[in-house]
This record gives C-alpha cells, sequence and structure tokens, in this order.
C-alpha cells in the first residue's frame, strides 16, 4: 500500500535563496539549477528517514513509524519532521552506516559530511578538490564508505562532450578515528 504524504511540504522543497554551487561556481548560473528532496536513507534499524534538497543546506528525519500509520495525518506527520541542522553546502547522496550514522554527499564542498544521530552533531569528514560532484555513496561490508564522482556540474554547463563523460569512485575508510557512538 502506497500514499502521498507531506506533498508540497517547506522541508522537502527548494530552500528559498539557496544556489546550487561545485567547485567555487554556481551551477547554471542566470538559470538555476532547482532540484527538492533528492538523497534519501534509512536509519539501520528502519526507524528513521532521513533526506536532504539538493537545492538546500539543511538533513531532515521523521520517524518512520508514523508514515507506516495509515491514519497518521499530513499535520502530525509534519510535526514530527526533525531539522538536523546544517549539512555546510548543497548535497546530493545519503547512507547510514551500521552504528547509525548518515552520511551525506556534499556537492559545494566536494566531499563527506558525517551527522552523529547520538551526539546530533554534522561534521565534514573528507573533502578533495580531486572530487567533483560526490554522490551515490554506500557502506562496504569493511565498513568503508564508497562514492562517485560524475562531475554532474560540468554536465549541466556543457562543458562534458560525448565520449569524454569521466565517472570516478572513491573509497572512504571509516576506521575507528571517524566512528562515533562506540
Amino acid at each position: 500500500t502506497a500514499r502521498r504524504v507531506l506533498d508540497r511540504h517547506p522541508a522537502l522543497q527548494i530552500e528559498p535563496g539557496v544556489k546550487v554551487v561545485s567547485h567555487g561556481a554556481e551551477v547554471w548560473p542566470g538559470k538555476p539549477l532547482l532540484i527538492g528532496i533528492n538523497g534519501i536513507a534509512l536509519s539501520p534499524n528502519a526507524d528513521t528517514l532521513y533526506w536532504t534538497v539538493t537545492t538546500g543546506t539543511h538533513a531532515w528525519a521523521v520517524p518512520t513509524a508514523l508514515l507506516r500509520q495509515a491514519g497518521s495525518t499530513d499535520a502530525q506527520i509534519a510535526a514530527s519532521i526533525q531539522d538536523l541542522g546544517v549539512v555546510g553546502g548543497n548535497t546530493d547522496g545519503l547512507v547510514t552506516d551500521a552504528k547509525g550514522n548518515l552520511y551525506i554527499t556534499d556537492v559545494t564542498r566536494n566531499g563527506i559530511v558525517r551527522f552523529d544521530p547520538k551526539h546530533r552533531a554534522m561534521s565534514l569528514i573528507a573533502a578533495s578538490e580531486d572530487v567533483y560532484w560526490p554522490d551515490t555513496p554506500a557502506i562496504r561490508p569493511d565498513g568503508d564508505l564508497i562514492f562517485t564522482s560524475s562531475r554532474l556540474n560540468d554536465h549541466f554547463a556543457g562543458a562534458v562532450k560525448p565520449g569524454e563523460e569521466r565517472y570516478d569512485l572513491w573509497r572512504l575508510p571509516l576506521g575507528a578515528s571517524h566512528n562515533t557512538g562506540e
């Protein structure tokens, strides 16, 4: 059974006044890139749904128990939305690890942000000028994070010609120095 909830709720929409920036430049200057909710992830125990808005700067969460209750109203669901805070830049992909940490790709700062739900702390844990539009994060069986770098900003600008596409796969070790909540 499926149902639509939170239709046009501000937490799922483009954040007013925000521009998508990658590698120090606005993506599509003069005709802003407008992407609402894009990244989504579940907590390891599936009790929390996380999301971000690409043309936005915040991460959000809602308890899934409320989403699973057929009788819950949009007002009840909206009242349970949590603003997890400012990520630091525009975002695209999300993933959680086995400990419940949320990893968010930061398109603006060319890196990965970790949200520690236990301490409600957001921190940039890795960034590189060699990463262009980080996206599609996943956690490997060994606990390391992998993500793609697609140069999507250059694709939007028309700077990537057919046959010249380049998609990199990055691996970020998430050893004890990166994991919290142990």
